[in-house]
């Protein structure tokens, strides 16, 4: 008859356990993040915070680009199906889709986007201040903006008629991590 390794089992157990209590700690809403579901409710509408709430919508991840998903509510897009992976921040010469975009706002990253027909000067002046926040900002052009620029962030969207770099710059500090698969702050 053999022994049960009743310490072994005991040990592994334990080390699972604090291994369990470290990621529910230290990661809020961390089923969410398994998941990849945005599954908390919106905190209520703040009128200190720029831009204008855009409603959640529920946002599964899709298998790949082009697949059928349910329609966002805005444009461009604060909320909703994404892929299961984000866009990296920093700059883009080319427009970003946006289910790559939504998930990197999910991941409380802040897009700032703007039209194809933004002067030149501008696009420089926006990209250099999505270089001031490298881990929070994804600049990019969006060809379906009939003009000006769209910043967003989770369930928040402002459109500006042209750069204007202080209400930018309020966006960014302001809403940046407010949201990572659960808000923040």
């Amino acid at each position: 008859m053999s022994r049960v390794p009743w310490g072994r089992i005991g040990y592994f157990a334990l080390v699972l356990a604090l291994v369990v209590a470290c990621v529910a700690v230290t990661r809020r809403n961390w089923t969410a993040q398994l998941v990849g579901s945005a599954v908390a409710a919106a905190p209520a509408d703040r009128p200190d915070l720029p831009g204008r709430e855009v409603p959640m919508l529920p946002s599964p991840h899709i298998a790949y680009l082009g697949t059928d998903h349910a329609a966002y509510n805005s444009l461009p897009p604060t909320s909703g199906p994404h892929l299961p992976w984000p866009a990296a921040s920093g700059v883009y010469r080319e427009s970003v889709p946006d289910e790559l975009m939504v998930h990197s706002l999910e991941h409380g990253h802040v897009a700032v986007q703007y039209a194809p027909d933004t002067p030149p000067g501008q696009v420089r002046l926006l990209e250099d201040i999505a270089r001031r926040y490298p881990g929070d900002v994804v600049a990019a052009p969006y060809p379906r903006l009939g003009h000006g620029v769209a910043l967003t962030a989770w369930c928040r969207l402002q459109t500006l008629d042209t750069v204007d770099e202080a209400a930018i710059v309020h966006f960014v500090e302001t809403l940046a991590g407010r949201y990572d698969h659960g808000w923040t702050r």
